[in-house]
């Protein structure tokens, strides 16, 4: 089966390499075994004017065999008409690589942003509420109900003040609203809709059921209470601006969407990935909730892409099913498989609730920090993932963070065996002068996002200062020091394009900017391509099925209008 579909030519020099998907032998194939008989009559001859294999044992090859879904041989155009020239030949425009593995995503919530009113690029409250009226006009919901927005860059606002809800609800004095933030680690909230969930109290660290608590500040500036903070204004009212887990009090309040509602949001997401050359995706951090969607989308063999689910390992009872889930069937042609847990660890640094060793260098009084998930918790989640032979991935920005996460790592499965089990450290934003030796002897895979270096260049110095930056966001310091490395989109969030993914990487600037921020930290084309393709695969214990187009791997690959090599 053949699918195809052009991706819109973004802006600027750097994009000369615009994406042009080709999917032959569709991920949803049935797995048959290669076979090199006589019987050519399902083969298909694929050629190029280059394919970028990343086997380094023929690294460009003009043609590819396929049959079954798997490529049967590698090599030259003519050399391969020649052995098979009854095999109907495609010929593809362009250059050929490996499909792209996302592997740290939230396809849910990115199928979902149809739903929502786009807040990206707001920098006043006026903004975003006349955004939210327009929404608000456009959606086809009772009056009553819920109006929701994403996209506000909680890191810019932290910067400059956290938004309060007096011009939210002048605009909507009855009718609930949530404005969620780019990341997730803050939210907006309107009178209505504390009152719905009977959070407006002026009552001090108030328990939240989930464990987050009510802080009483005096200022709307940011104030620390363990694994959340709702900002209150001198009169001990909330602003409506809460950070960290308590802003799961309000959207708990929240009506649940059905199981069709949210496969609909998961299937719309992965036919957009699909459409810009993404293969497979590494889902990071599959609720509960969201659970029975993704199931029956695999069961009915209605995925489009490959899946690879990391439960939420912040929820005990999900942890408890991960034999049982594991054990479930994968779907046509491999296309769904739960391999471990994702968990938060600590908070962002936009938002200065990541965990560092020494103070915010632009707010050093104020102690944000949270964990998530406490450390004690965190060793006992990684010690069942040992045991279970899962795959375990932990958000860790702040450099104490990330070190505790490598502590964790090591006494859970021994310096010798940690390189084994490809555990992960997702963002891995700060780290501390030793963390690149450690997490290099341990094996560790930093699990990085070129967006967020892009995204976070306006503010990250003036958190850290000029010297700790400098082991921020360090790919170049990663695989130089010999720590596998992956990239990945972390949507809905950020740019996500694979297009955008690769030029960030290596030009470590926007569109349209020629300054990089910190270039040095910069990688290659090659090193790009590779952290996107072939060490996610390997990453994933896919390393002769997925991110490489040699014979017995599996057909899954993207054709580019120019090479983006």
């Amino acid at each position: 089966m053949v699918s195809r579909a052009r991706q819109q030519r973004p802006r600027g020099r750097a994009w000369a390499w615009s994406c042009v998907l080709c999917l032959v032998s569709c991920v949803v194939v049935p797995d048959r075994p290669p076979s090199y008989g006589a019987d050519m009559v399902d083969r298909v001859l694929v050629t190029a004017t280059a394919i970028q294999t990343m086997d380094p044992g023929m690294p460009v090859a003009t043609a590819m065999l396929i049959g079954g879904g798997r490529i049967l041989e590698v090599g030259s155009a003519a050399r391969l008409r020649s052995r098979y020239p009854t095999v109907v030949e495609r010929a593809l425009e362009g250059v050929l690589t490996p499909g792209i593995i996302d592997s740290h995503a939230h396809v849910r919530e990115f199928g979902g942003l149809a739903s929502r009113a786009d807040l990206r690029g707001a920098t006043d409250v006026a903004t975003m509420v006349a955004r939210m009226q327009a929404h608000a006009a456009a959606v086809d919901t009772p009056t009553e109900g819920w109006l929701v927005g994403a996209g506000w860059d909680e890191g810019a606002w932290a910067s400059t003040g956290y938004p309060d809800r007096g011009e939210l609800d002048a605009a909507f004095p009855d009718r609930p609203v949530a404005l969620l933030s780019l990341h997730g680690f803050a939210a907006l909230f309107n009178g209505a809709a504390l009152r719905r969930a009977g959070a407006m109290d002026t009552a001090s660290e108030e328990p939240a059921a989930d464990g987050g608590r009510i802080a009483d500040v005096t200022t709307a500036r940011d104030a620390s209470s363990g694994s959340g903070v709702v900002l209150r204004r001198p009169d001990g009212s909330p602003t409506g601006t809460m950070l960290g887990l308590a802003q799961r009090r309000v959207l708990d309040a929240m009506p649940p969407a059905s199981t069709k509602t949210r496969a609909g949001w998961i299937a719309r997401g992965l036919r957009m990935l699909a459409a810009a050359g993404v293969t497979t995706v590494h889902e990071a951090g599959v609720r509960a909730e969201d659970l029975p969607a993704w199931t029956s989308l695999a069961g009915a063999g209605a995925l489009p892409i490959r899946v690879r689910a990391l439960l939420d390992g912040n929820d005990p009872d999900l942890v408890a099913q991960f034999v049982t889930l594991r054990g479930e069937g994968e779907g046509p042609g491999g296309t769904w498989r739960v391999i471990g847990f994702k968990v938060f660890y600590d908070g962002s640094l936009g938002s200065r609730t990541a965990l560092l060793h020494a103070p915010y260098a632009d707010a050093p009084h104020e102690h944000n920090a949270i964990e998530r998930i406490p450390l004690a918790g965190l060793r006992a989640l990684a010690e069942q993932a040992a045991a279970q032979g899962a795959q375990l991935a932990v958000h860790a920005i702040g450099d104490r963070a990330n070190d505790n996460v490598l502590d964790v790592y090591e006494d859970a499965l021994g310096a010798s065996a940690a390189p084994q089990a490809r555990w992960r450290i997702e963002h891995a934003q700060v780290v501390s002068s030793t963390f690149v030796q450690r997490a290099a002897r341990l094996g560790v895979v930093a699990s990085m996002q070129p967006s967020h270096a892009v995204g976070d260049a306006a503010w990250a110095e003036d958190r850290l200062g000029p010297e700790r930056v400098r082991r921020a966001y360090a790919w170049r310091d990663m695989l130089d020091g010999g720590v596998p490395l992956v990239f990945n989109s972390d949507l809905p969030g950020e740019p996500w394009r694979p297009a955008e993914t690769l030029a960030f990487a290596v030009r470590r600037a926007a569109v349209g900017e020629r300054l990089a921020w910190q270039p040095s930290q910069a990688v290659d084309r090659a090193e790009a391509l590779r952290a996107m393709t072939r060490t996610p695969a390997w990453m994933g214990f896919e390393g002769r099925e997925l991110g490489v187009l040699m014979p017995g791997a599996r057909a899954d690959f993207v054709a580019w209008s120019a090479d983006p090599m």
